[in-house]
């Protein structure tokens, strides 16, 4: 079967209600990366106009992030407990109201309390969406539809880049921040548009037969367990270290194309800065796709690694071009890699976990990359004082060797496993 005739029969096996499973996790997902990476995209700004020093600046991130971490685990559980649909809306809420209030900030701490509200949210989005779309949607498409999902923050990443291209030379940072409340309008759809899937629905039925209904903890507790221990070190170790080098770079990438070249950055003008990331955006979107076909074809460990790998390679070779032009080529090809390993985040948690803990380990997994990535902004922004952002940067290749290391040792293949009930 070619990979066209595999495409072809989506359309068709495909129920409705996997359809809007994908359009509201896809759509949440895209919102959600557009409202997170705001503050990136408008970082240089903010830095005047409160006087912050990308340390300064580095750490504000960081706080978004530390966020994030939290919210993950807790919405993770949280969507084990009141269903999936339920908790998809509640996130989107959260953040994309967070994202409007920052926009109010009169001073530092009021903007860092906001954008702590604005990563809590943000980290329940993805695990929650990941489980809807991998509960409905058939075994052997799972890899690529998540993938499809992923790449929504690709896009919510270029249309917040657009957004920040075209209103803030205008009005300036904070209306930026406002547009980023117009999300909350899709939980309306949700509300009314998208089923809880079965899965979740039967574990509901088994536990009002019984009568009796897990806590919070003893979800968080039983990816411990033996059963899934090495799994659990597997993918805790896999989403630490690759979301701590993806944010070390992507999070300062805006600055660090805008920033003067004495000072480490390439030296691009903010507008024309904005213009190189809708670019590599284009990149990150085929990285997220084609991660899934990959996955499909070759198995899920070998893409991740792969992956992981080149995207190490890559980052020093981006770091040392003062070119635009080159950056223009090269980008792109950082921007495959960088992201397309995370697509493998919701495939890789929704299949080594039954769906009783499900949402539980696909937040465990994304809530350890947030805490991990917390650092990341901060120790970018505390080598740039003294190297530059191009030699900040090069903290994330280690953690790329790492997080390979650990899906090598830990994680097992579970290319065209079902989901265990």
């Amino acid at each position: 079967m070619t990979t066209l005739e595999g495409i072809q029969p989506w359309y068709r096996e495909v129920s409705p209600k996997a359809w809007r499973a994908f359009i509201a996790a896809y759509l949440g997902w895209a919102l959600d990366a557009m409202d997170s990476m705001l503050y990136s995209l408008v970082i240089v700004a903010v830095m005047k106009e409160y006087g912050l020093d990308s340390a300064q600046a580095g750490f504000l991130a960081a706080l978004t992030f530390f966020a994030a971490g939290a919210g993950s685990w807790l919405y993770g559980m949280l969507a084990d407990r009141i269903g999936r649909k339920n908790t998809l809306m509640i996130s989107i809420l959260t953040y994309s109201i967070a994202t409007g209030l920052c926009g109010l900030a009169q001073n530092v701490t009021q903007l860092a309390i906001f954008r702590v509200i604005v990563g809590f949210g943000v980290g329940g989005e993805w695990g929650t969406g990941a489980a809807l779309v991998s509960e409905t949607w058939p075994t052997r498409l799972r890899a690529k539809v998540l993938g499809i999902v992923q790449s929504g923050f690709a896009a919510g990443y270029l249309l917040g880049a657009v957004i920040a291209a075209l209103v803030m030379p205008r009005y300036g940072w904070r209306w930026v921040f406002f547009v980023g409340v117009l999300p909350a309008l899709l939980t309306l759809w949700i509300r009314s548009g998208v089923e809880e899937t079965d899965k979740f629905k039967e574990i509901e039925r088994q536990r009002e037969t019984a009568g009796s209904r897990e806590s919070f903890l003893s979800k968080f507790a039983e990816l411990w367990k033996k059963t899934y221990l090495k799994s659990t070190i597997g993918i805790m170790i896999y989403g630490a270290f690759s979301l701590f080098a993806w944010y070390a770079i992507f999070s300062w990438l805006p600055g660090y194309l805008g920033s003067p070249v004495e000072k480490g950055g390439a030296g691009l003008s903010i507008v024309k800065s904005n213009i190189w990331v809708i670019v590599i955006q284009i990149g990150a979107l085929c990285g997220y796709i084609l991660f899934g076909f990959f996955a499909d074809a070759v198995g899920r460990k070998k893409s991740t690694i792969l992956f992981l790998l080149m995207f190490a390679v890559m980052i020093p070779i981006f770091v040392s071009i003062r070119e635009p032009n080159w950056l223009l080529l090269v980008g792109p090809i950082l921007a495959f890699f960088g992201y397309g390993y995370i697509s493998g985040f919701g495939t890789i948690g929704a299949e080594l976990y039954p769906t009783r803990i499900r949402a539980t380990a696909q937040g465990f997994i994304y809530g350890c990359g947030r805490f991990a990535s917390g650092m990341a902004p901060y120790c970018v922004g505390l080598i740039a004082l003294k190297y530059g952002l191009g030699g900040g940067f090069l903290v994330a290749p280690l953690a790329l060797v790492i997080a390979a290391a650990g899906v090598a040792l830990f994680i097992r293949e579970t290319k065209g496993q079902e989901l265990a009930a």
